[in-house]
């Protein structure tokens, strides 16, 4: 039979204790640490697959604005003739080209993870500013330098635009 002392029951007591505090402290580190590494990539994944399917949309709104630029080209070269449809031609693809910019704008503005949302929303709205001055200036070297037909660069212009109506809804066909 042992005998042990007051002293040495509560040195080891003492002992145990310190040993469950540092594993538990070790193991509530290690934790957090897994916890925020989960986080991040939750985040990033989350990130990534909504990147994906702003991709996915953005290129099916492109395609189908190519698409409604198309028929409309050819319906009108059978009608017209080729200075009408280069006009209509033209403001489809103004359309297109600004679609694609704001698509690499969004990009550009989403895929830093941490920067703040005010960052984020100021880049958004710089995107958009920068777009609506590009279809102007687009729009203008059409129909001054290049003299086409406004009615037709107007209209080519405005049924592409339709593809942004068109975009969501494509993408939703594809769920179902």
């Amino acid at each position: 039979m042992i005998l042990l002392d007051q002293a040495s029951i509560l040195r080891a007591l003492e002992l145990s204790a310190q040993r469950r505090y540092h594993v538990s402290m070790k193991s509530w580190f290690f934790s957090r640490f897994i916890f925020e590494q989960g986080c991040q990539l939750q985040a990033a994944q989350s990130m990534n697959f909504a990147a994906k399917a702003y991709r996915r949309m953005l290129y099916k709104m492109v395609g189908i604005q190519g698409i409604l630029v198309s028929i409309l080209v050819v319906c009108s070269y059978m009608k017209w003739g080729t200075e009408y449809s280069a006009g209509l031609f033209y403001g489809g693809v103004v359309t297109v080209v600004t679609t694609l910019y704001s698509g690499w704008r969004f990009k550009l503005d989403t895929e830093r993870v941490d920067n703040p949302p005010s960052v984020m929303m100021a880049g958004l709205y710089k995107g958009t500013l920068l777009r609506f001055l590009m279809v102007i200036a687009l729009l203008l070297l059409g129909l001054r330098y290049f003299q086409l037909d406004p009615e037709a660069v107007i209209l080519g212009f405005v049924v592409a635009q339709a593809g942004y109506f068109l975009g969501p809804l494509a993408a939703r066909w594809g769920r179902q």
